[in-house]
């Protein structure tokens, strides 16, 4: 995988409203301004070539302040056409933050791929909002074989790894179980990942647990000290280490 430049990419306007449903992504606060990754394309043109899916992703921010624009910039920190008919496969897309991850992408155009377990409820937003939208694949991301195979059978040029074992309780009764899924599943992901061409991209997402808590009530820095003292926490902390 490559480093992605720190540069800025200029993408067509479009007007959010019509082009995606109101979708509400966990997002960074900071002194009550809100930052948003951007993401452009490399071309105005919607039908051109997007080219370097390395050089779509912009890693400037920009604030926007006060809650009338809230929504309309999270719907505006993604540009419709660069993910028009990009190939996207996300793991854990049965859960909550899944569901909508993919609901927003398959609006915005992406064909994408979900590999997860079943969901866990019934009802379950996956199974209200979300089923039959993308190419659904149900298996334990602990077996190396068969994420190897659904990634393989996918081609994807961009993975978003969201699956994850993340109940704390739950973590205390099957702390094995939790490494399983949070260690060696992102580490087979990532071995299935060296073999495909294809991937040009991937974003891992963890959790503040990961950092190391000293009670001190202050928001946590990226720099931050990694640590845990549950099975959950821990095992997100060397979900990082495994990333490297």
């Amino acid at each position: 995988m490559r480093d992605l430049p720190n540069q800025s990419l200029h993408g067509s306007e479009f007007d959010a409203s019509k082009s995606i449903p109101p979708l509400l992504p966990d997002c960074r606060r900071s002194c009550g301004t809100l930052w948003l990754p951007r993401v452009g394309c490399a071309d105005e043109d919607p039908q051109a070539d997007m080219g370097d899916v390395d050089n779509a992703l912009d890693l400037s921010h920009q604030p926007l302040t006060g809650p009338a624009v809230y929504q309309a910039a999270l719907m505006s920190a993604f540009n419709a056409s660069f993910w028009r008919d990009r190939k996207v496969f996300v793991t854990g897309h049965t859960g909550f933050k899944g569901a909508w991850l993919t609901l927003w992408l398959t609006t915005l155009g992406a064909r994408v791929t979900g590999f997860s377990l079943p969901p866990h409820t019934d009802p379950s937003l996956f199974a209200l909002c979300t089923r039959g939208r993308a190419a659904d694949l149900y298996g334990d991301i602990a077996d190396p074989g068969l994420i190897a195979r659904a990634l393989r059978d996918a081609e994807p040029e961009i993975v978003i790894h969201m699956a994850a074992q993340a109940l704390v309780r739950r973590s205390y009764a099957d702390p094995l179980g939790t490494y399983a899924t949070n260690v060696m599943g992102t580490a087979n992901l990532l071995q299935a990942m060296r073999s495909m061409p294809s991937v040009r991209a991937a974003i891992v997402v963890t959790s503040d647990k990961v950092y190391d808590n000293d009670g001190a009530g202050r928001p946590f820095a990226e720099d931050d000290r990694l640590g845990g003292h549950d099975p959950y926490s821990s095992s997100k902390a060397c979900d990082e280490l495994v990333l490297g």
